[in-house]
């Protein structure tokens, strides 16, 4: 199951950008603070979960291997730019905690 919901996840991300040049500024200005640092902390599980699923999947055909690497790649790519978002906020917000709290804290 876990490689059926991979491949639609993949094959949609392939298909076409998640964010378009023109609405990227649009879009950023309009999620609130904790948007964003729940997408960081759901990304974070997400690719925790993805690799000790890599690491544990000793017999993963080649072909099933570079897609789930692939997705892996695409969850950490999704997580630096709301990284690189949050990073922007901070600088705006002094309040927010910073990232190192984030990451260490608990859901």
């Amino acid at each position: 199951m876990r490689h059926k919901t991979g491949t639609a996840l993949r094959t949609a991300s392939l298909a076409k950008p998640i964010f378009q040049p023109t609405t990227d500024f649009i879009m950023t200005e309009n999620l609130t603070s904790n948007a964003i640092i729940y997408a960081i902390l759901s990304l974070n599980s997400e690719i925790a979960l993805q690799k000790e699923f890599l690491e544990s999947s000793e017999e993963i055909e080649q072909e099933d291997l570079e897609n789930e690497e692939g997705i892996l790649a695409d969850l950490e790519q999704a997580f630096m730019e709301f990284i690189d978002l949050y990073k922007n906020r901070l600088k705006k917000d002094k309040s927010l905690p910073s990232i190192e709290e984030l990451l260490n804290s608990e859901l």
